[in-house]
């Protein structure tokens, strides 16, 4: 048959158009599509954005309408990817697409795709390539075309491998997450309930994997993710610019559980999630200050909806901590701090109460073990604290400050003292009260605390107290504790001599009470067992005691509690002592002063002081014995009252069967003589009130021999051979009643010393006190040893004139002895009235009869002064400086001013001040002359050579004549 009798049947035309247009579907679909693919997709890339575009093959296949892209590389002006995969394969559902009015993809696959993102400064690289679509002008929008949602696109099998994202900053620090894999299945984008499993790994082992259940339109996600061993230190560079440390290890695993949604508005929430941080390690110039084994926060439930972050428990274990105290501050603070927040300033524009306020809460703060390492080096010599902690739990924490924050402490300082705190703090009222526990704290410890301060070297010595403390922050500070104190094994030592200077077994305080509000402590009892103190005067007459405080002189212009302290005093604090008790006590005195050097001791020291209390009626007892020498009872007995502003003091010390003999150090060193036998009673009694102490000495010697005399250069030129003589009666005893009064503040009492004073007073007293000599011979006052002037003058005043005249009558009872006078000086006072003796004679000269120097003639002196035009300059400046004073008034202030400072620019030269000196001395002698005395008994000292400046008198010295 003939082609062309063939093509007239119709089925064969149609067959062959069929078959030839499905040959040019296969053609333009299977081999142009792609073609046109891969030469337009590169050349678009390239007209359109800043980048390029390679790819490697693309494939259609028209039966199956399933899409393949291999190889495809987008690369950047610079030729660095931005982004690309090896293989890109879709199946395409064309029919379904039609039936279902949707975009339907059977099979979408993406293999090792690859996502670049690189921060340059302010730009990226992905604005970079995008800047000429984004600067494109946009087409305008027909108007009323609605705004179109999500595309209606579903899939039913959706999978990402071996994915990379990588993420570089500024060209120096870059990070790449690997193995990203996704998959999924149904997946819709306008239909609810689509569930993505997502996985990805990070540098250094990190993993994550999410799932996913999501609708899009309107947004709404749950996620999962599990997240393990995140290596920190990989993206700690992009924060390190703004820290002073590093981050040398540190790890991350978190479960989150997470919705978000934005119907009707954005609502996100964390629900039963936690985060675990391992293996913490910062960092300073590769020195560890803060390593932490493990932290974990669960749960953690969030809400932004309703502004609430309820946090679990977090927990902390092996907690390894090291801080130094400088000049600088607290280095952790520094550390710490970011750098930025030291340059921010606080916004001024958000007010006060502007936004709600946020719900935080924490349940508890749990640290299991925790090694913290204090070094503080604002000391001469650095002191070290380690505390262990095991554990510390803290809670609740939050914005609502009204829950109790309950503490509690368990820890150990320095491996020895166990310390315990137990109690709650009330952050709305800033108070709180804790159970304290310290047992055994090392006082050692604090050596470099004290002791650049105090010359004293501490051997042993231990704390412990068992209390409750109230502490209240504000104005003023509220501080109580009630518990008891121990000090155990306290042995100290003086530095120099390295032996024990005060010690005790035990120090006891069974109740003490202190409450620093209401300035009260209170101790029931306090009690030393085997209490020591060693007292030594040494060569130069200097005491162990003496220089045990460093001294140290206040700065120049250092004014602080002279006049810049304006703060009102505070009212003294009541103290009350129930009971202080001694047992077994002893002490040593040595005194290195005389020669031979002399030591004793008290020992078998037992007794009590009761009832000690601030209250200025009370009156504590005491009653304290010992032995001297082991053989001489000592006994201290009577009531005191030393806390009060006034002390009171009704005591009687009593000395038995001392032995003269022990003294010999003392009777040769300043008596001049040694003591051969005799033994000493000595009662002392001393009554001190309002300041003023009665004594009452009774020394009672018996026996006393005196033997050979010393070579002492300290001693007494006084007779004492013949003072003993004459005091001793038939029966070998003498019996002196000394008394003592007067406003004593510091009176030195030492057993030696005080028998010695006790046997010379009787001799001493006569040759050191001359003029009470003089007035016992007439009764009444002492005869005056100067005579007072008045400023700038030579006239003895009428009283003066008296007490010479006594003078000169006890003198004629007293032959031998003569007199002489030196004139002293006043330099201010007398100098200023001799300035005005000669201003005054300038001013208004004798026989002028003026009271007040004229206004011209003062304003003559002072122009001459001061520059010509002066007093009138002065006048104008006053009247500038108060033009509403009265002008009388201002008048009299003007000349005022202007006399005083002719007075202080008169020169008195000390020529005036000695012929002054001089004049006063011959005035007393004449006066003592014409009372009657023989001008061949008094003596007057050159003055002229010597300016006494002690004062405007004359001072007067007896002597004996010859």
């Amino acid at each position: 048959m003939k082609l062309a009798t063939l093509w007239q049947r119709r089925p064969v035309r149609i067959g062959v158009y069929a078959t030839a247009a499905f040959a040019g579907y296969l053609a333009l679909l299977g081999w142009g599509l792609p073609a046109l693919i891969e030469r337009q997709a590169p050349k678009w890339v390239s007209q359109e954005m800043a980048a390029n575009l390679s790819l490697g093959e693309v494939r259609f296949h028209p039966l199956e309408w399933r899409l393949s892209v291999s190889d495809l590389l987008l690369t950047g002006e610079d030729g660095k990817p931005l982004t690309g995969f090896s293989q890109f394969e879709v199946d395409l559902e064309p029919w379904r697409s039609l039936f279902n009015r949707h975009w339907q993809l059977h099979r979408l696959t993406l293999a090792d795709p690859l996502l670049e993102y690189r921060q340059l400064g302010a730009d990226n690289n992905w604005q970079q390539a995008l800047a000429p679509l984004l600067n494109a002008p946009a087409e305008p929008e027909p108007a009323g075309k609605p705004k179109s949602g999500l595309p209606k696109l579903a899939i039913d099998f959706l999978a990402i491998t071996g994915g990379k994202v990588r993420y570089e900053q500024d060209q120096s620090h870059a990070t790449e997450l690997t193995d990203l894999a996704l998959q999924a299945e149904d997946f819709h984008l306008s239909r609810g309930d689509n569930r993505v499993a997502l996985s990805l790994s990070g540098p250094g082992g990190g993993k994550a994997d999410v799932e996913l259940s999501a609708t899009f339109d309107p947004l709404d996600v749950t996620v999962a993710l599990d997240l393990k061993h995140a290596d920190l230190t990989r993206y700690w560079p992009y924060l390190a610019q703004d820290f002073r440390f590093d981050l040398a290890r540190a790890k991350l695993d978190a479960n989150l559980q997470a919705h978000v949604s934005l119907a009707p508005q954005l609502q996100f929430t964390l629900s039963q999630s936690d985060i675990t941080l391992r293996g913490l390690d910062l960092t300073d110039k590769d020195r560890s200050f803060i390593a932490l084994q493990q932290a974990r926060l669960a749960p953690i439930d969030f809400d932004l909806a309703k502004q609430t972050v309820k946090l679990g428990a977090l927990e902390l274990n092996g907690l390894d901590l090291k801080a130094n105290l400088t000049e600088e501050g607290m280095d952790l603070a520094t550390l710490l701090t970011p750098i930025s927040a030291e340059s921010d300033t606080p916004s001024e524009g958000a007010a006060e109460g502007s936004a709600p306020a946020w719900s935080v809460s924490l349940d508890s703060v749990l640290l299991e073990e925790g090694l913290l390492e204090f070094t503080d080096q604002t000391l001469e010599q650095a002191a070290t604290w380690v505390v262990n902690i095991a554990p510390l739990k803290v809670g609740p924490l939050g914005t609502d400050l009204t829950r109790p924050l309950t503490v509690d402490l368990d820890a150990q300082i320095n491996e020895q003292a166990v310390v315990t705190v137990d109690g709650d703090w009330r952050l709305d009222q800033s108070a709180g009260q804790f159970d304290l526990v310290v047992d055994d704290f090392d006082l050692l410890s604090t050596i470099p605390y004290w002791q650049p301060m105090v010359d004293l070297t501490l051997a042993s010595g231990s704390f412990s107290t068992h209390g409750a403390v109230k502490v209240a922050l504000g104005e003023p500070l509220s501080l109580s504790y009630d518990g008891s104190v121990d000090i155990a094994q306290l042995v100290t030592q003086d530095t120099a001599a390295e032996r024990d200077f005060v010690k005790w077994g035990q120090l006891n305080i069974n109740r003490i009470e202190f409450d620093l509000a209401n300035r009260r402590l209170a101790i029931d009892q306090l009690a030393f067992d085997e209490p020591y103190a060693r007292v030594i005067i040494d060569e130069d007459g200097s005491t162990n005691f003496a220089g045990l405080v460093a001294s140290e002189e206040a700065p120049a212009g250092d004014e602080t509690g002279a006049s810049g302290d304006t703060s009102e005093p505070q009212a003294p604090f009541d103290i009350t002592i129930g009971r202080v008790l001694f047992s077994n006590g002893s002490a040593f005195f040595a005194d290195n002063t005389l020669t031979p050097k002399f030591a004793t001791g008290i020992e078998t020291l037992t007794g009590e002081i009761a009832g000690l209390d601030a209250q200025t009626d009370s009156r504590a007892t005491v009653d304290i014995e010992g032995q001297v020498d082991r053989y001489a009872p000592v006994s201290l007995k009577g009531t005191v009252q030393p806390l009060a502003a006034e002390p009171f003091m009704d005591l009687a010390l009593n000395f038995d069967n001392v032995e003269l003999t022990s003294l010999n150090p003392y009777s040769g060193t300043y008596a001049g003589y040694f003591i051969d036998q005799g033994q000493l009673d000595l009662s002392l009694k001393y009554a001190l009130e309002s300041n003023q102490l009665k004594g009452e000495n009774q020394v009672v010697i018996s026996q006393l021999k005196l033997g050979q005399r010393s070579d002492s250069d300290k001693a007494t030129t006084l007779p004492v051979a013949l003072a003993v003589a004459l005091l001793q009666d038939s029966n070998g005893v003498i019996d002196l009643g000394l008394e003592v009064s007067g406003n004593l503040d510091d009176p030195e009492f030492a057993i030696g010393p005080l028998i010695l004073k006790a046997l010379g007073n009787v001799i001493t007293k006569i040759v050191t006190s001359p003029f009470s000599l003089l007035g016992s011979l007439l009764g009444g006052e002492d005869p005056p040893d100067h005579v007072q002037f008045a400023a700038g003058e030579t006239v003895i005043s009428d009283d003066s004139q008296a007490q010479l005249a006594r003078l000169v009558e006890a003198l004629a009872q007293r032959p031998s002895l003569v007199l002489s006078a030196q004139g002293a000086v006043d330099p201010v006072a007398d100098s200023k009235a001799l300035a005005k003796v000669r201003v005054d004679a300038r001013l208004m000269p004798e026989g002028s009869g003026l009271t007040e120097p004229p206004e011209l003639v003062l304003a003559a002196a002072y122009d001459a002064v001061k520059g010509m035009g002066r007093a009138q300059a002065e006048e104008e400046a006053l009247k500038a400086r108060l033009p509403d004073l009265d002008e009388a008034e201002r008048q009299r202030r003007w000349k005022k001013g202007l006399y005083e400072q002719l007075l202080e620019a008169e020169p008195v030269d000390e020529l005036a001040l000695k012929t002054l000196a001089s004049e006063r001395g011959e005035a007393v002698k004449g006066a003592l002359v014409d009372a009657g005395l023989d001008p061949k008994r008094v003596f007057l000292k050159e003055s002229r050579i010597n300016l006494d400046q002690s004062g405007a008198k004359v001072v007067l010295e007896l002597d004996a004549a010859g």
